[in-house]
């Protein structure tokens, strides 16, 4: 499993002018430059299985919530073995991704499971 990430890369954008200034945004804060960048997951424990059944089942009973797109956040981060931070997350990737990366994290790990459950229960081809 992938994800792409817009990520900082320490420098910030600059003004064309003699001065060189970097640019502010409405709050005076300096403009980062990002670029895309590409995680790949590492091994799926039981453990972050066991995080995702729980979440999901937090997410049925409370989706409404003002913490909702933090839980999102933190879990595709640790889904990815923290090799980015859950603001990465928020601040890199694209409002509409985030719900799909989302589920698309939590089908992979149960996706798996489910295989390996119908291929027990199903018993070897005689």
């Amino acid at each position: 499993m992938k994800i792409t990430i817009k990520m900082p890369t320490g420098k910030f954008l600059m003004d064309n002018t003699a001065e060189n200034k970097s640019i502010l945004d409405e709050e005076g804060n300096a403009i980062p430059i990002l670029v895309d960048q590409e995680f790949e997951s590492p091994f799926i424990s039981a453990r972050k299985l066991k995080r995702t059944v729980i979440l999901g089942k937090v997410m049925e009973a409370d989706s409404e919530n003002e913490n909702t797109f933090d839980r999102m956040a933190d879990y595709i981060s640790d889904i990815y073995g923290r090799q980015f931070t859950k603001d990465n997350v928020l601040d890199g990737l694209a409002a509409v991704l985030l719900i799909e990366n989302f589920t698309a994290c939590m089908s992979a790990v149960t996706g798996e499971l489910g295989n390996k459950v119908s291929k027990l229960s199903t018993g070897p081809n005689v």
